[in-house]
């Protein structure tokens, strides 16, 4: 039960974090140059 717990709990933090980096990811296909240059400057 721990261990199936533990899985569970792994698979949903990944699952968070793909779908936080695939946001991501289309906001800077959306607005393309413009968070380019903000990530250049920072």
């Amino acid at each position: 039960m721990k261990n199936f717990y533990r899985k569970f709990g792994n698979k949903h933090i990944l699952e968070m974090i793909r779908k936080e980096i695939g946001l991501s990811w289309e906001l800077k296909i959306c607005r393309g140059k413009s968070i380019y240059s903000i990530y250049q400057s920072a």
